[in-house]
């Protein structure tokens, strides 16, 4: 089982930006956390839920159930007598969200505490504790798809802000990475009344169903490091390729390699295959965050020297990194397991994989001679797959129209909304599926940050960040900055607070004005917080 396990948590993992943190909280029952007296600790660590809508599209159906989120609201409770302050949510992908940390200790936040926003995480629905059904029987499923959850975050949006007493069309600015990204982004297509900036990070918009582009940036990536190192891979690939032609080639490979299964069956070789490609395609995705290198990955590739063949550099690298002594994994019980249709909070496997089933694809491939791995590992792995796992409709054809439904129902590559900021790491694979390059016409950019991987901007900020991210960071804020009208507590205020919705509009007028003719005279305020603070002190003295 901890063979599966294994092999599983890298094909999750190829999708998420994986949150890397510690969790923050005390043992449950430990204390009461709301005798702490500390709003940051309770909007980490108490969760709320939310009656959210079933399904979405039928309006006869009026079951609704418990959706989760965190909120941090101190600094908006001590401002809100400015009635245009903003609601800032980050979304949960496909993963739970145990704890609420992205609410006070995130690039959000540090955005966030400048408009004294109203500042959110919401976890997606199926994952963590958001479960919309008793069960995830295949059935059930049907109501876990990108487009119940784009309007599960525009009902969600409405609800928060009725409950916070948002009457101003208060600006909402929506963060998401990996597919939560993608999500972000598509909520503002869907819902641009609703949702006003959005960050997305690693965001594959583009959904593939054949999605070759994934080791191809893999391969680029390594070379940016070695050179050698990707000649090892390829090389060790094409000798696999070669041996898998035939039943001694498949023994002598389940040797060499240590399978953890007889890579003489066809589906037990495919897996080992997947596995392989995973793990290497894991260390360029998350290049420099806790064990991921590709620096560290290249050493232990070329070690040896030429007295070495490559394929030999390969299957001992492959053996040294395995935590269970060998390679693979048994396809059989992945499937049983994948068949499992009770909630597993730590494991939304099965989830994960109905999506890319009827929605995504983008099936990690490498299926010709001059592909990274050789010609190893076709989509019709995944196709299978999803047939064993779901029921026979999942034929090849049928995936592959569900995948042109998602792309014609999103658009693609064809994004057609404005105030949207692109961020992707140079290195990370998923680059191939997102956008790349700003488009002023529509009103969207894209940043791609040199050196880093997947979702790596929307970290906690760290001293230890490279210096290409530190800088990034700076452009995110002022892009992401320069399209929220709110005020903006952090910088001089001109004059008094607004404290009607019309006064805050004329606000943002004159201020903008202001901004085009540049002034040169020091604005009424030169401390950003003395409005706030003569405003605060009526009612203190």
């Amino acid at each position: 089982m901890k063979v599966l396990c294994m092999a599983l948590i890298f094909l999750v993992s190829l999708l998420f930006g994986l949150v890397r943190l510690q969790n923050p909280c005390p043992e449950r029952g430990k204390r009461d956390l709301r005798a702490d007296n500390s709003a940051a600790l309770e909007a980490t660590c108490v969760p709320q839920y939310f009656d959210q809508k079933l399904d979405h599209f039928d309006k006869s159906n009026n079951k609704t159930w418990k959706q989760r989120y965190y909120i941090y609201s101190e600094l908006y409770d001590t401002y809100k007598f400015y009635p245009s302050i903003p609601l800032f949510l980050i979304l949960g992908g496909e993963m739970a969200v145990n704890y609420g940390t992205a609410t006070n200790n995130s690039p959000m936040f540090s955005i966030g505490k400048d408009y004294k926003a109203l500042m959110v995480v919401l976890e997606h629905r199926y994952y963590g504790e958001s479960k919309p059904t008793p069960n995830i029987t295949t059935e059930n499923l049907k109501y876990l798809s990108s487009r119940q959850a784009v309007e599960d975050i525009a009902y969600f949006v409405d609800e928060i802000k009725k409950k916070y007493g948002m009457k101003c069309n208060n600006e909402v600015v929506l963060f998401g990475g990996s597919y939560a990204g993608a999500l972000a982004a598509w909520t503002r297509l869907k819902h641009p009344d609703k949702i006003n900036v959005v960050q997305a990070s690693s965001a594959p918009v583009a959904n593939i169903y054949n999605f070759r582009g994934f080791n191809n940036v893999v391969r680029s990536s390594i070379k940016l490091y070695d050179d050698k190192c990707a000649s090892v891979i390829y090389e060790g690939a094409m000798k696999q390729q070669e041996l898998a032609q035939t039943e001694e080639g498949q023994k002598n490979l389940t040797e060499k390699f240590q399978a953890c299964r007889t890579l003489t069956d066809k589906n037990n070789r495919r897996a080992f295959f997947q596995t392989q490609i995973g793990q290497i395609g894991h260390q360029v995705q998350y290049n420099g965050t806790k064990n991921d290198s590709i620096p560290h990955t290249c050493s232990l590739l070329t070690a040896g020297g030429d007295e070495i063949s490559s394929v030999d550099k390969l299957a001992n690298y492959l053996i040294e990194t395995s935590s269970d002594n060998c390679t693979g994994y048994d396809y059989s019980a992945d499937i049983k397991y994948l068949q499992h249709t009770d909630y597993i909070s730590k494991d939304p496997f099965r989830q994960f994989l109905y999506m890319d089933c009827n929605e995504f694809g983008l099936s990690i491939t490498s299926d010709t001679n001059d592909s990274f791995y050789a010609d190893t590992l076709g989509v019709d792995f995944y196709d299978d797959r999803c047939k064993d796992v779901f029921g026979d409709k999942y034929t090849s054809e049928y995936i592959k129209s569900q995948v042109e439904k998602t792309n014609a129902y999103y658009g693609k590559f064809n994004y057609r909304q404005g105030k949207v900021l692109f961020t992707n790491g140079q290195l990370d694979p998923y680059q191939a599926a997102s956008i790349l390059e700003s488009n002023d016409k529509i009103g969207y950019k894209a940043l791609v940050i040199e050196n880093v991987g997947h979702t790596r901007d929307l970290d906690v900020e760290s001293e230890m960040d490279p210096p290409a991210l530190k800088e990034a960071r700076v452009q995110i804020k002022k892009i992401i900055k320069g399209w929220i009208k709110a005020l903006d507590f952090s910088k001089p205020i001109y004059g008094g607070i607004p404290t009607t919705c019309k006064q805050a509009e004329q606000y943002y007028q004159q201020y903008q004005q202001q901004q085009a003719q540049k002034p040169s005279a020091s604005p009424t305020n030169s401390n950003p917080f003395s409005a706030v603070y003569s405003y605060l002190n009526m009612f203190n003295s």
